[in-house]
């Protein structure tokens, strides 16, 4: 999820979505598991670069 900030920049939340059934049964039997959420983070505002015209 990518959200803009009232000043520019952009809160970015990763996720993943949850596994079906099914696939939620085979990761049990393998013993796996997936990896929590990693943390959300700001991205700040990119600034172009070059002459304005």
């Amino acid at each position: 999820m990518h959200l803009p900030t009232t000043d520019g920049r952009t809160l970015i939340l990763p996720r993943y979505t949850q596994p079906e059934k099914d696939l939620q049964f085979l990761l049990r039997q393998l013993n796996l598991t997936l990896p929590d959420h990693p943390p959300p983070r700001i991205e700040e505002l990119k600034k172009k670069g070059g002459a304005d015209l």
